[in-house]
Order: structure tokens, then C-alpha cells, then sequence
């Protein structure tokens, strides 16, 4: 008898399906910030240059991180008032200054009212507690807490304001710049000051005067720049 012969079923290898790897790797960027300000960093840096300081150490004595303070010159972080004021006193300069520079418009921030806290004279002589006219005056924007304000009441400053903020000692940035001066003797002075030529003594040039000759010699106790003046 014959036997049939059944042929084997056929197998199929399975498929082995290889696991997709990615073309690419994808990573994840953190955006860029964008220009929230058209500040012209050039101006701060020429500041910084004439004080022979670096971004690091403005950013230092104003109390920022350095990477802070660089965003705020590339204007990818909007300049705060307070900022712009610690900045306007350590660049010797205007809050306004800075703020303009800084591409803010001061419109749009908000300022507070002062006491006026006394009066200079025609010769730059300071009474305190004295007051004519208004007793207050809108601070200047950016101004910081504890502003001395005082009116001029003779000259060509007639109804000005000077606003400063009072310090101890001298620093170098109020040399040259119109201060409010405070002699050995108490009392004070709306002027120009210059280094004299014996250690310890400096000259005064008064407000309202424009001639050297009327500079003298004095003992400075104190010299606080005047950072604003409002007309």
C-alpha cells in the first residue's frame, strides 16, 4: 500500500520589526526674550567708561546680579523706577536721564509729593525749616524715600527745586557737580564744589554765580548732589 506523503506546512520566520529611532534629536531651547525697550546701551556704557567702571561693578553697587543689569541694557528687561534711580546716582546723572536713555517714557510712571525742606538764596546760602510758597512739590520720578527738597528764592532759579538725597562724607562723583554742602561750622551751601589746594579744604562756587573768583575756601563736611532740579 502506498503512503501518501503530506508536505509540511510552510513557516514564516517572524517578522522582526526593528524599534524607529528619530532622525534628529529633539531638544528643547528656552526662548529668547524679546526687546521690551529700545535702550541706548551705548550712552551707559560711555558713563560707565568716564567712572572707569565695568557693567559688573555698576551692577555691584546697586545691589543687581550682572546678568540683570545686562538684560536691562540690551532692553529685554523694562527698567523699574527704583532701578533707574539707584542707577542715576551711582552714574552721578538725572533720574530722567537714565529713564530717557533707558527708552521709557516717564509719562507713564507714577511720582509722589515731597515737603519742601527750606530755601537757598541768591548766594546759594541754605536756610532750613523755611519755607515759601507751596510746602510740597511732586518728586521727581524714580525718587527714592528720604528726598530733601528745597527751593530757590532769588536769582535766576527763582522757584526752582533742588532735590537731593543727605549723606555723610564726599563722594567722588559729587566733585564738579552742583551739592548741597555742609561746612564744619553746621551750615550749608547750594554750590559747586572743587577740590582746594591744601588736604581737607574745598572750594565753593555758589549758585548764582558764574565767576571763579567767587569760589572760597571752606572745611566740607558733606557734599550731596543734586540729582534733580525742577522748574
Amino acid at each position: 500500500m502506498a503512503v501518501k506523503r503530506v508536505p509540511r506546512a510552510k513557516t514564516t520566520a517572524p517578522t522582526v520589526v526593528a524599534e524607529a529611532k528619530p532622525i534628529a534629536e529633539v531638544t528643547k531651547v528656552a526662548p529668547r526674550r524679546r526687546v521690551v525697550a529700545k535702550v541706548n546701551k551705548q550712552w551707559f556704557l560711555d558713563r560707565l567708561d568716564d567712572m572707569g567702571w565695568s557693567m559688573r561693578k555698576l551692577a555691584e553697587n546697586v545691589e543687581l546680579d550682572i546678568a540683570a543689569v545686562s538684560l536691562l541694557l540690551d532692553g529685554k528687561r523694562r527698567m523699574k523706577a527704583v532701578e533707574a534711580g539707584a542707577i542715576a546716582r551711582q552714574l552721578g546723572v538725572a533720574v530722567d536721564e537714565v529713564l530717557r536713555h533707558a527708552g521709557i517714557d516717564v509719562r507713564d510712571m507714577s511720582s509722589n509729593s515731597v515737603a519742601i525742606r527750606g530755601v537757598v538764596d541768591g548766594q546759594g546760602n541754605v536756610t532750613m525749616d523755611a519755607v515759601r510758597g507751596p510746602r510740597t512739590v511732586e518728586a521727581p520720578v524714580g525718587a527714592p524715600d528720604g528726598l530733601l527738597a528745597l527751593r530757590v528764592v532769588d536769582g535766576l532759579m527763582h522757584g526752582w527745586v533742588l532735590f537731593c538725597r543727605e549723606t555723610t562724607g564726599i563722594r567722588p562723583e559729587a566733585v564738579g557737580k552742583l551739592c548741597i554742602i555742609t561746612l564744619g561750622d553746621g551750615s550749608r551751601r547750594a554750590g559747586w564744589l572743587r577740590a582746594g589746594y591744601a588736604e581737607g579744604d574745598w572750594e565753593i562756587l555758589p549758585l548764582g554765580s558764574s565767576a571763579a573768583g567767587a569760589a572760597d575756601l571752606n572745611s566740607v563736611v558733606s557734599a550731596a548732589l543734586v540729582m534733580w532740579i525742577k522748574q
